[in-house]
């Protein structure tokens, strides 16, 4: 799930961790790797052990993409399915879209803007 915060100006990116039986140990951090649909040569890529991560101060009507991936004691798996999140010119838009974590994964990220 993510969501764009209009009085913080933030992108909230929020997920579930994947289903047991599809881990290959105990999960240890996740990344967020996210870039501009302009500029996909400037990646970011962020560690957390939550399963959220906020990104301020995005720019206004850019087209940004997500994915995430969860490391475990084993190693990595791989990065979800693209998500593609469109800050709005002014603060008041309201979105819903779904979409799957990845293919193997029957959860879903909510990105609300």
């Amino acid at each position: 799930m993510a969501k764009y915060i209009s009085d913080t100006n933030s992108i909230q990116v929020t997920w579930n961790e994947p289903e047991m039986l599809l881990r290959g140990g105990q999960i240890t951090k996740y990344t967020v790797l996210y870039y501009t649909e302009t500029n996909p040569q400037d990646d970011i890529s962020e560690d957390t052990h939550d399963t959220e991560l906020v990104v301020v101060n995005p720019y206004p009507v850019t087209q940004y993409i997500f994915q995430v991936r969860a490391y475990t004691t084993v190693g990595n798996g791989p990065y979800s399915t693209e998500v593609y999140v469109v800050t709005p010119p002014e603060r008041k838009f309201s979105a819903i879209s779904y979409y799957p974590l990845h293919a193997e994964c029957q959860d879903l990220i909510l990105f609300q803007l």
